[in-house]
């Protein structure tokens, strides 16, 4: 497959976790390679429960690129362990799709039973600007990435049985509201479809100061929208229709295959 610029890029690869991966993951020489060619100091990777943008940068201690800020998150929000494998799966771009193997050979599909508890790190869509300047010695500077990257961020849920009923709630994680300077008075929120403009308005419940929930409103969202276990909603922040009381969700429905 090919990157941004035309050049190629190894399709898929996989890394074994070994010690020191929490914070920095070296990628295989031939990928490095490849990496080293591209003018995007930037990598996303999406698993089944959200992107993250992560920076590369040069291992000093091997030479290879590897994946540096963003990624300590990446692998605290997947718990990933030593001795798991990680296979990445180029999409296009600088994209990866990434499954995480356990290490008795099985893929580990993340059940959000605990992102319902609101322990679930959110979708970082826009990463911070400060960079080490030593790691990023061997990496073009790309003065138009800023205005790739997106100013919004967002989060994501599949569906699933828990979610169809009247006193289902949805987590809005916290991470969320206070990366986008939310604050926790807002206790109303409004789901919108952005293509045929159709509201709904759900109430926001507020559990111990950090969970927040959507509840009151959210079967009517579902049934309206025939949603079924499997699918899955992006809830984007609309900050142009964002008020002091309420927050606006544009949700994006990706149906189940």
């Amino acid at each position: 497959m090919e990157g941004k610029h035309g050049r190629s890029i190894t399709k898929d690869f996989f890394k074994v976790l070994m010690p020191g991966f929490h914070q920095k993951l070296s990628l295989p020489p031939i990928v490095s390679k490849e990496l080293e060619k591209q003018k995007s100091r930037r990598v996303i990777l999406e698993s089944r429960i959200g992107k993250w943008r992560v920076s590369l940068c040069r291992n000093h201690e091997n030479g290879l690129i590897c994946l540096n800020q963003g990624w300590p998150q990446f692998v605290d929000r997947h718990a990933l362990k030593l001795g798991e494998f990680v296979v990445f799966e180029h999409t296009g771009d600088l994209n990866f799709n990434v499954s995480v193997y356990k290490t008795n050979f099985c893929e580990n599909e993340f059940d959000d039973e605990e992102e319902e508890e609101g322990t679930e790190a959110l979708i970082p869509l826009k990463q911070s600007k400060e960079e080490e300047g030593t790691e990023q010695s061997t990496m073009k500077e790309e003065e138009e990435e800023e205005e790739e990257e997106e100013e919004d961020m967002f989060f994501e849920k599949t569906m699933k049985a828990r979610h169809a009923t009247k006193w289902a709630t949805v987590n809005i994680p916290f991470a969320f509201l206070r990366s986008n300077n939310l604050g926790m008075q807002r206790r109303d929120a409004v789901l919108r479809d952005p293509r045929s403009g159709r509201e709904w308005d759900v109430k926001i419940l507020a559990e111990r100061g950090v969970w927040f929930r959507m509840r009151k409103g959210w079967y009517a969202f579902y049934e309206s929208n025939n949603l079924k276990d499997g699918d899955r909603c992006v809830f984007r922040l609309n900050r142009r229709l964002l008020t002091s009381t309420t927050i606006v969700f544009d949700v994006e429905i990706i149906r189940a295959k």
